[in-house]
């Protein structure tokens, strides 16, 4: 796990991540990615009381894990098979938020959408595009990445 999330092992900041993640798991399931009732979820990696990168998968599937991201960021998730750590997860989300917000500058894609609010499609569009950039950031600062605990 992140040396961040354990930063002085703060009861404030485990409830944060704790807090943050039972409402990714909440989210995840009104959108019918996690489908069981009973699920494992744990937080992975966490700048905090910013961002939150966790894994999540219901416990009778073995296999359908996914990586979850949540925090001050927009709450997305992509499968384990698309990333194997959690900054690889973080880079996944930054290349997908850039696409997103391309596509929500594009008129077509508005009128799909919805045409009437293109003035608020063009706001997410830039939006997306900032925190897109803030999480690239963050995903090239090394030191923000490095493993807790002594080095083997």
């Amino acid at each position: 796990m992140s040396e961040n999330l354990h930063n002085g092992n703060s009861e404030d900041v485990v409830s944060w991540a704790r807090e943050l993640l039972d409402e990714a798991v909440q989210e995840m399931m009104r959108r019918g990615v996690v489908t069981d009732a009973l699920v494992e979820a744990k937080p992975v990696w966490a700048l905090p009381y910013e961002i939150m990168i966790g894994r999540i998968r219901d416990s009778y599937a073995q296999t359908s894990s996914i990586w979850v991201i949540t925090g001050d960021v927009p709450t997305d998730y992509v499968g384990m098979d698309v990333a194997s750590t959690p900054r690889e997860a973080a880079r996944h989300f930054t290349l997908k938020w850039q696409l997103d917000a391309a596509r929500y500058k594009d008129p077509a894609v508005q009128k799909e959408l919805g045409a009437e609010l293109k003035d608020s499609w063009d706001e997410l569009g830039e939006q997306l595009a900032r925190t897109a950039e803030a999480l690239f950031s963050v995903v090239e600062d090394d030191k923000l990445w490095q493993e807790s605990g002594p080095a083997p």
